[in-house]
């Protein structure tokens, strides 16, 4: 699950917000202890559920940016931290470990996940990110998927991101 030119691309993007731990990985996360973000290129089928959820909740529609909003969303982590209380970030904690993962339905995992107060900072960061620079964000994640495209042909797989 490895591409070295976009890890680079990533990698360069990335230092612009003040980070330079990136890695590609199974999934998208932040990691504030080490100040590390990974990134995958793999789709998941939850992801249809957040998306709609995002939209909903931020009146917008995040789908033609995925990639780079969900890289941006954590970058939105690392660049909002500091205006997180401790006890917020206990109780996000707390929400991440005792409770999301005992709610049922998908839709209402993810309602209660792009609510924690992390989440909503880091994607209220994003969005606003995106809007106040449309075309670099648009041109970066078409380089992106290029990549990411090249790669999944390369490597005998079906393309699975477009622009």
């Amino acid at each position: 699950m490895y591409s070295s030119v976009l890890d680079k691309k990533i990698n360069n993007y990335c230092k612009k917000f003040g980070i330079d731990k990136i890695f590609c990985d199974k999934e998208f996360s932040y990691y504030p202890e080490t100040d590390r973000i990974s990134y995958t290129i793999i789709q998941y089928t939850i992801d249809d559920i957040i998306i709609q959820l995002i939209n909903e909740k931020y009146n917008v529609d995040i789908e033609p940016f995925y990639f780079i909003f969900s890289l941006l969303h954590e970058i939105g982590h690392h660049m909002t931290i500091d205006e997180l209380t401790e006890e917020e970030r206990e109780n996000d904690l707390i929400c991440r470990q005792m409770v999301i993962p005992y709610i049922e339905d998908e839709i209402g995992q993810g309602k209660a996940y792009i609510n924690l107060t992390a989440e909503d900072l880091a994607t209220s960061w994003a969005i606003d990110y995106i809007r106040n620079h449309l075309e670099e964000c648009a041109r970066t994640q078409d380089r992106f998927i290029k990549i990411i495209n090249h790669y999944y042909k390369k490597k005998s797989f079906r393309k699975v991101l477009t622009k």
